[in-house]
């Protein structure tokens, strides 16, 4: 599926399910206000966004009943079988494998739209991922550890927050959960979003997004 495939028209409208639900909220409307996308995103789901992958033109049986729209375009991922469906007019244009979540983090089910998408975007690490990955090897490997790899600590994730220095910050009660802490990390080839990320309003910090790790595609779960 290329990116272009993926963008044509306003808007999207998504579903991330592994059992079939309705797709009532879901179905393609106009584009509204963005501004109910979460600024506080988490790697949950992955996806090339940029390459082809053949076969799989056909949605699971589970997904064909009546509840799913027959007429527009909307976007199915099933958790199940770890794959996009790009659906339009009922049928299936394209496909892809993702990369969904595993038994100790659970994909959720969401209906929502897709209004935007980001190229080489920052990744503003969730709290949880800053206590339990950041903040331990920080204390494990230094403070050189945040500049190799790109990210900065942030006074909060507004877009004119100021950067303080990971200096002025007590890792070890990040780490212990007992002060929370922002962290960005900056766009480029390591940035953990990838090349693009595509936003959707929805309340578990979920998006659609690249991966610099392509090599986890080729895992078989």
């Amino acid at each position: 599926m290329t990116l272009r495939t993926l963008l044509r028209g306003a808007t999207h409208a998504l579903l991330i399910a592994a059992a079939p639900i309705a797709l009532a909220a879901a179905t393609p409307a106009a584009a509204s206000d963005a501004s109910a996308v979460p600024a506080n995103p988490a790697a949950a789901i992955s996806s090339t966004g940029l390459s082809v992958t053949s076969g799989a033109q056909a949605l699971p049986a589970a997904f064909t009943a009546a509840a799913y729209p027959t007429r527009g375009r909307y976007l199915l991922v099933d958790a199940a079988s770890a794959r996009l469906f790009m659906v339009e007019d009922g049928a299936v244009r394209d496909s892809m494998k993702v990369i969904v979540g595993k038994p100790t983090a659970q994909t959720p089910t969401i209906a929502s739209k897709i209004y935007y998408a980001t190229l080489n975007p920052y990744w503003n690490v969730p709290a949880d991922l800053a206590k339990s990955l950041i903040a331990p090897r920080v204390l494990e490997q230094g403070m050189h550890y945040l500049a190799d790899h790109n990210y900065q600590v942030l006074a909060s994730f507004d877009p004119d927050a100021p950067v303080i220095s990971p200096k002025d910050v007590d890792w070890q009660a990040v780490a212990d959960g007992r002060i929370t802490v922002k962290v960005r990390q900056l766009p480029g080839p390591a940035n953990s979003m990838g090349q693009v990320k595509f936003g959707f309003p929805n309340n578990a910090g979920i998006f659609l997004h690249d991966t610099p790790r392509k090599e986890l595609f080729a895992a078989d779960q």
